[in-house]
Parts: structure tokens; C-alpha cells; sequence
């Protein structure tokens, strides 16, 4: 477990060096594996929640402390909020569940209120929580009783240059900081968190810009990632004992903002949320190191889009507990963009080399022919389309994910136009329409071939698995049930239509029960289906798939089923 209780040496001597590493977003290019799995919603308020601030108490309790606009519904533009106050959720069960209270009002006149707290527990056991109050001072909340009442604000009197972003800690010594950013990056201190010193500018004089910063001290060396211009782009302050050397860590084709370094057993990761000002888009992304001086690409943690719909994933929050644990500000909602709300990965449990999205179409969109998309556990309210060109992709279910039509209309679950395609492992549910072609859980667009589709389960909708004159499908230990729809159309559990029946692919060991058309099966040891509809004869082994409804095969006669 580590809190945000660093131990430092007293020091303001600088000693400034740049080396520059840019770097640019690296996307799979066939081979790779990409990672999709949910984070949890912490807040849901018609409110801005933003830039979360995370430590562990010493009993225990986790605390999230967050800025909370005044207007709603929340304007379009985040930045265009004008006050802002703060407000926590609390965790006493390692971040399964979650409560929420609110400090003081921020009084009026305070620049933008509390646009970015900063939340640590002092050696004494009390919280504080600091905020910027833009050109006008830093403040700070206290509370001694572990959140139950609170005094501040307090001023600092550390003047008026402080900006909107601010981090603040203490050191095992005693003494606290306050980071902030104006035109380059500044420190001040204090040994009883009253009295502070004058201010001290810790970054090259030739920045024009430090926003953002975020602390954390590891072996008696204390380090302050934040932005920094020019150029644009993510900067790192180190203090060894004797003075402050600077780099720039990254340096995108985009601009990159917020952000946090966190130290994961041997490994240094930096979460960082790059900017598209045109697209107004914003995403997440992290890069890892092992000494602070050799960057890895950077790779993405979310996607802060679906399809043509975009919003702002920003202000990453990282700790490393017992393992690493990732709060955000998103303006996720479904597939859309609303308000911001606080968004939390507890555990980050994917492989950090991957890319990794929260949905599967965005991972699909990324993805390049031949690779692997692992979806982790969870429902994912969404139609998912493999477009062409993704030949060879295999969609993995790592710990039977949900597929759920449920309100999106008529949609497929899968809709799959590109050869070789394998799904496996999903649930795919709730997937209705009395559209002709819609409705089934697993659909393939004519002339593709060679894909391969089991062991899923396929329920609620109203059609299992349509292989639409496709070929060289191989279809295997699937569980279609509780089919409904009006036949010919739909109520099918299985249908190989205008089939290659030379190049078919095997149809065996799959599970076909409940479904909503009227075929029949006769003679118990073949287990003949006579489908209403074309009149070819399906010979079905019931060892081969157990179907109480459902095979057809139309205009292509008697393939291996």
C-alpha cells in the first residue's frame, strides 16, 4: 500500500537539464492484441464532476475528492463552467462501494472555485484538501475527525500567481508542498502547513506554460509530471537531494494535458489524456519506463469516442495499492457524450502494452487484420460490426462478456464482412426485430468465408446464427435458445442460407431449443428437421447437435450439418 505520504529533502536549488523524446500513438499492425474491458461509474450527477484526487487513508478508507460545477444541466463545454466546489466519495470496502458527501461551499470570489482539489492524509491523521482559486491564492480544507466536519478555507498567502491546477502532499519530514503551474512550474513550502515560503520557479525559464502538475515521491527522490510549452507536451521535474533536473517524456501530434506518473513494482507508467482542439476530443493514454530516461510508445486506455461520437476522457488519477488503480473524468454516456462524471479501473487488470478501449466497436475500429480482441467480463449495450478488411480478426471472450441488444432497435449482435473471422466465448442477448436480417445474434455478410463461430450462447432475440451465402463456416458448441419471431423470418436457431454446401464448414455440438417457428423433428434416431419454407431434407445426428428446433438450410441442398 502506498499513500500519498512522500519523503523528501528540503531543497529549491536548480539544476536544469531537457533531453526531448517525442513520441506518437502506436496502433496494432496485425498480430496484436487489444483489450476491452468496463470501469466503474463512481458519479452521475447532472453536474461537471472532474479531476479526481485519490489516496488511502491510514484505517483504511479510500477517498476520492473531485470538483463539482454549480450549473446544470451542465453546459456543453466543460471549460465554459463557471464555480466550481468540492466533493468526495468514500470507499470502506477497497473501492466496491462507494458513498458521497461534500465539503464547505467554496465562497464566492475565489477565480473558478475549486477546479482542481488536492486530497492527502497528514501524519497527524487529519485530511486536507487544497485548491487553486485562479490569480488569487491557494486554500485548503481541514478536517481532523476523518471527514465528518471540516474548517477552511484557509489561505495560503502564497499570491496570486497560482493558476487553475495545483498537487500538494507531505513529506515524511513533516514539511508540506504545493505544486502549481502559472508560466513555467513553481513550489512552495511550509513546516506546519501554515507559514509557506515564497514561491520558487522549478522548470526552465523558457517554458511558458506548467499546468497540471502531479507529485509523487519514490526512494528519497521526488518527481512533478505537467505540461509544459514550448513545445506542447508532457514534462518531468526530478529532485534528487540536490537540485531539479527537467525533461520532456512526450511529445504527441496532438496536445497532450494531464498528466500523472505512478510507480508499478519495478515499472514507471505515465497516464497522460491528449487533445484534438478541431474534433474537440480527448482520450487517455499511458507509456512506461524503467528508469524515468527510456519511454515505451504510447498506447490507449480509452477511446473518448464511439463511431462518429466524441467527448473528453481526462484527468487520469493513478495509484498503485495493492495494484494499479486508475481514476478519470470522463463525459461518457453509453456510446454518447453528456456530462463529466468520475470513472474508476480497479484493478487495471489488462496488460498495460496493449491498447485498450471500454467498448468493443471502438477496439474493432482500431484493430488491423490478424488480431486478437480480448473483452473482458461485463454487458456491453452495443451492435458490433467487423467491417471489411479486418480478415482474420478473433473477437475472445475472456470471462463470458455480455452482448446486449437491449433497446438499440434493429441491429445484429455480430455483424461480420470480413473473412475468417472467429467469435467465441460471448453471451449475446436481447437482440429483436421484425426487420428480415436483423434481429439474430450472429450475422455474416454474403461472399465472406472461413470463419469460425462457437462455443456462444445466444439467446432473447429473435434469431441465432444466420450464415448468409457464406462460405467454409465452421459453427461448434453453441447454445441458441428462447428464439421468438414470426417464421420465415425470424425465429430461427441456426440458418445456412444459399450455401456453397462443397466448401461448407462442419455445423456440430450445438444446443438448439425454444424457438419460435414450427418445425418438427421425426424419427428419434436421425433426427430429421422438415422446415416450413424451402423443402430440402436437413439430416441432423443428434450426437452431432442436440436441435429441438432449428437448422435450416435453404437453396443450396444437404451440406455437412
Amino acid at each position: 500500500m502506498k499513500r500519498k505520504i512522500f519523503s523528501i529533502l528540503f531543497a529549491l536549488v536548480l539544476m536544469l537539464s531537457f533531453s526531448l523524446v517525442p513520441a506518437a500513438p502506436v496502433m496494432a499492425d496485425g498480430g496484436s492484441t487489444i483489450e476491452v474491458s468496463q470501469p466503474l461509474q463512481l458519479t452521475d450527477s447532472s453536474y461537471h464532476d472532474r479531476n479526481p484526487s485519490f489516496f488511502e487513508a491510514s484505517d483504511g478508507t479510500w477517498w476520492v475528492f473531485f470538483a463539482r460545477g454549480r450549473t446544470s444541466p451542465a453546459p456543453v463545454d466543460p471549460d465554459s463552467d463557471s464555480y466550481f466546489d468540492i466533493c468526495y466519495v468514500k470507499s470502506d470496502d477497497d473501492g466496491a462501494s462507494w458513498t458521497e458527501g461534500a465539503l464547505p461551499v467554496i465562497p464566492d470570489g475565489h477565480g473558478l472555485g475549486a477546479f482542481t482539489p488536492a486530497a492527502f492524509e497528514d501524519s497527524d491523521g487529519n485530511i486536507r484538501v487544497f485548491y487553486a482559486a485562479n490569480n488569487i491564492d491557494a486554500y485548503y480544507f481541514v478536517s481532523e475527525d476523518g471527514g465528518s466536519t471540516w474548517t477552511g478555507p484557509t489561505a495560503t498567502n502564497i499570491g496570486s500567481d497560482v493558476g487553475n491546477h495545483l498537487d500538494a502532499f507531505q513529506a515524511q519530514d513533516g514539511a508540506y508542498w504545493v505544486f502549481f503551474g502559472t508560466a513555467g512550474l513553481w513550489a512552495s513550502n511550509s513546516d506546519n502547513g501554515t507559514d509557506w515560503s515564497a514561491p520558487a520557479k522549478i522548470s526552465d525559464d523558457s517554458l511558458t506554460l506548467g499546468a497540471t502538475p502531479r507529485v509523487i515521491e519514490v526512494d528519497s527522490n521526488i518527481h512533478v509530471s505537467y505540461i509544459g510549452s514550448s513545445p506542447l507536451g508532457v514534462y518531468l521535474a526530478t529532485f534528487n537531494g540536490s537540485g531539479w533536473t527537467n525533461s520532456l517524456v512526450v511529445n504527441t501530434e496532438n496536445d497532450d494535458y494531464d498528466p500523472v506518473l505512478v510507480k508499478d513494482d519495478e515499472t514507471w507508467r505515465l497516464f497522460f489524456a491528449p487533445y484534438i482542439p478541431g474534433d474537440d476530443h480527448q482520450w487517455l493514454m499511458t507509456m512506461s519506463s524503467p528508469d524515468l530516461s527510456t519511454w515505451s510508445d504510447p498506447v490507449y486506455v480509452t477511446g473518448g469516442s464511439y463511431g462518429a461520437n466524441k467527448w473528453w476522457d481526462c484527468w487520469p488519477e493513478a495509484a498503485e495499492v495493492s495494484s494499479v488503480v486508475l481514476f478519470y473524468t470522463s463525459m461518457k454516456d453509453g456510446t454518447t457524450g453528456s456530462d463529466m462524471d468520475i470513472w474508476m479501473y480497479n484493478p487495471v487488470s489488462w496488460d498495460l502494452a496493449n491498447n485498450h478501449f471500454e467498448a468493443i466497436q471502438p477496439a474493432i475500429d482500431a484493430a488491423s487484420a490478424g488480431d486478437t480482441v480480448n473483452v473482458a467480463t461485463g454487458t456491453y449495450n452495443e451492435t458490433v460490426t467487423i467491417p471489411s478488411g479486418k480478415d482474420g480478426l478473433e473477437i475472445a471472450a475472456g470471462s463470458a462478456p455480455i452482448l446486449d441488444g437491449a433497446g438499440l432497435g434493429d441491429v445484429n449482435g455480430f455483424s461480420i464482412a470480413s473473412d475468417n473471422v472467429v467469435i467465441h466465448g460471448f453471451t449475446i442477448q436481447n437482440f429483436v426485430s421484425t426487420v428480415n436480417l436483423k434481429g439474430r445474434g450472429i450475422y455474416t455478410e454474403p461472399g465472406t468465408s472461413g470463419g469460425e463461430l462457437y462455443d456462444n450462447t445466444i439467446t432473447s432475440g429473435s434469431g441465432g446464427i444466420y450464415i448468409h451465402a457464406s462460405t467454409n463456416y465452421e459453427v461448434y458448441d453453441n447454445n441458441i435458445n428462447n428464439i421468438t419471431g414470426d417464421w420465415p423470418l425470424h425465429g430461427h436457431g441456426i440458418i445456412v442460407y444459399s450455401h456453397d454446401n462443397d466448401t461448407s464448414g462442419p455445423i456440430s455440438g450445438n444446443i438448439i431449443g425454444k424457438l419460435g417457428h414450427p418445425n418438427t423433428i421425426s424419427d428419434t434416431d436421425v433426427g430429421e428437421i422438415i422446415a416450413e419454407g424451402p423443402p430440402e431434407e436437413i439430416q441432423a445426428d443428434p450426437r452431432v447437435n442436440e436441435i429441438y428446433m432449428g437448422i435450416e438450410q435453404g437453396a443450396g441442398g444437404a451440406g455437412t450439418i
